[in-house]
């Protein structure tokens, strides 16, 4: 769509009458904010603060001349790039950030294998899946088995799982790669399959520490966008290399 202003000449003298005029106010206020800075400059050991003033100038000016200058903004900055240039140097680990370490480990993990295999079906290597759940890993169902409707309107159909039923059944590595390839059956045939998990709770205690993931797998097929969404109750080894041990 293209629009086309046109101008006649009544209007166009009027905007340069009005550019005119815009001009003028501009001078007029620099040149009376000059003479303000030129009285303060004048008074002896007075202060001016300057929140405009840029990232390399000194905070402390006009030193021969008796008057201090302080600059707001440049102290501002000053003090938050110090501050995360060492936060971009803290290691969790080290600062006793053990939560939030252990949480980076699980996106980590969760992306770069289970999501991986999920968005990628195939061949799994087992050597990367044993470096992450336990010996004696075990599973319930990660996928509902019966399904109610719940809203069917607008070309949107959202149903709703059923609870899992608490048994695991799925065991070691063979059966959490079995567990995991029966969640993506409804994506069979799907185009731009993605997965992600979202870690919302994490609890140490003495034996495990408990995990809470948000899950969520979508993707295109020739009726439409699929997406499933779930909690993973994840249960951890306390000793390092953490381990999966368990999901509900």
């Amino acid at each position: 769509m293209i629009i086309t202003f046109r101008f006649s000449v009544a209007m166009k003298l009027a905007l340069c009458l009005l550019s005119g005029l815009l001009l003028s106010c501009d001078a007029q206020r620099d040149g009376s904010r000059r003479a303000v800075d030129a009285e303060v400059d004048e008074s002896p050991g007075s202060v001016v603060a300057v929140g405009a003033a840029s990232a390399e100038e000194s905070p402390v000016d006009h030193a021969e001349s008796g008057s201090v200058s302080v600059s707001l903004q440049s102290n501002a900055l000053g003090f938050h790039r110090r501050l995360a240039d060492e936060l971009a140097n803290v290691d969790p680990s080290s600062a006793g950030w053990e939560s939030e370490t252990f949480s980076e480990f699980v996106s980590a993990e969760m992306k770069h294998v289970v999501a991986e295999i999920l968005e990628h079906p195939g061949p799994v290597d087992a050597e990367l899946m044993a470096a992450l759940v336990s010996e004696g890993f075990a599973c319930t169902s990660l996928r509902a088995e019966k399904l109610a409707p719940l809203m069917d309107e607008h070309e949107i159909a959202v149903n709703e799982g059923a609870a899992v039923t608490s048994d695991r059944r799925h065991l070691k590595v063979e059966g959490f790669v079995e567990a995991l390839s029966l969640l993506a059956q409804p994506f069979d045939g799907a185009t731009e399959v993605h997965a992600k998990f979202k870690v919302m709770h994490v609890e140490k205690q003495d034996a495990r520490i408990l995990t809470r993931l948000l899950f969520e797998m979508g993707g295109k097929k020739s009726s439409g966008w699929v997406q499933a969404t779930s909690v993973w109750h994840c249960e951890w080894t306390v000793e390092t290399p953490w381990r999966l041990m368990s999901v509900e």
